[in-house]
């Protein structure tokens, strides 16, 4: 079990190194060009990660454990795990977007003492905007 999840921590941080190096430098890729690279230089790499994925899912289908939700995680979200390699606008994670999501959290629990229900509303749906842009 740990031989399994320490080998996909290192398929997924190639992955990951790959993509920085395709991204990196000053000059980075336009989006159409990027999914470009991505499709030759890491496609590969995602696939390879996928299959190896469902392989190792197979052996632990019977076991309970988090290597077991892991792999079907993995296994059911191939298709949107993929979905970077086409659309070199996308990041390879969420950081960005759970960044902003976690600012209109923070703001919403600090309206709970706005002093009305309506000001804390109001404030709520004003400062959501950011995150929905």
């Amino acid at each position: 079990m740990e031989r399994v999840a320490r080998e996909a921590l290192v398929r997924i941080g190639k992955v990951f190194e790959v993509d920085e190096r395709l991204r990196g430098g000053r000059r980075r890729p336009a989006p159409a060009q990027l999914a470009r690279l991505r499709e030759q230089h890491l496609r590969p790499l995602v696939e390879d990660f996928l299959a190896f994925a469902d392989n190792e899912l197979a052996e632990v289908a019977d076991r309970r454990g988090s290597l077991r939700s892991a792999l079907g995680y993995t296994f059911r979200q191939a298709d949107a795990l993929r979905a970077f390699l086409d659309d070199g606008r996308l990041g390879l994670d969420n950081n960005l977007s759970e960044g902003e999501l976690r600012k209109v959290v923070r703001i919403r629990d600090a309206s709970l003492f706005a002093g009305s229900d309506l000001h804390a509303q109001s404030a709520g749906h004003i400062r959501s905007l950011p995150a929905k842009a």
